[in-house]
């Protein structure tokens, strides 16, 4: 399940009233609809193979979650997912720390 987020680019200058001999560089913004909303952060396993992280805001839809393991040459794999946390699980016990990447795209 993928989704695409379109952006608009907007002139900001043209929601204000210009004279027309006045050139207005144009100021240039993006919008998106739906909107996006992303977490990022890093976990450290502390000598053992489990690790939970709680998400800051509760996601209406689970949100997809990608997960890199740092430094060690580490299997790390997502156990558990729901709208308000995150379980990471790893091969090993171990010490080290894993950086991870939340998005969701409301609807």
């Amino acid at each position: 399940m993928s989704k695409v987020s379109r952006s608009t680019r907007v002139d900001r200058n043209r929601l204000a009233k210009t004279y027309p001999f006045l050139y207005r560089v144009p100021r240039y913004t993006y919008l998106n609809e739906p909107p996006i909303s992303y977490e990022i952060g890093e976990i450290c396993f502390s000598s053992n193979d489990i690790a939970i992280y709680n998400f800051e805001t509760t996601y209406a839809e689970i949100p997809s979650v990608v997960i890199t393991s740092k430094g060690e040459d580490l299997n790390v794999w997502i156990e558990s997912l729901s709208t308000t946390s995150v379980t990471f699980r790893a091969s090993v016990n171990t010490n080290s720390c894993v950086s991870f990447q939340i998005v969701s795209i409301g609807t």
